[in-house]
């Protein structure tokens, strides 16, 4: 007798579409975000800053490093 796996509505849930949205909402607003110098937050963090910052963890100067570039 196959055993039934548990059907999830993901859709239909709504604490993860507001959370969704709102992790949506943070990415959209880090495409504005610019330091001094005009240059945004690195493309292989920026996945990682917009987590943080809709766990509540802010943050500030995020980028990939740089080696002889920026400010200290």
């Amino acid at each position: 007798m196959p055993i039934e796996q548990p059907t999830i509505e993901i859709e239909s849930d709504p604490d993860r579409m507001a959370k969704e949205a709102r992790l949506a909402n943070i990415r959209a607003g880090l495409e504005e975000v610019a330091d001094a110098e005009g240059h945004g937050i690195d493309e292989g963090v920026q996945e990682t800053v917009a987590v943080m910052n809709a766990l509540g963890f802010p943050t500030a100067q995020s980028c990939e490093g740089h080696i002889r570039t920026g400010r200290p």
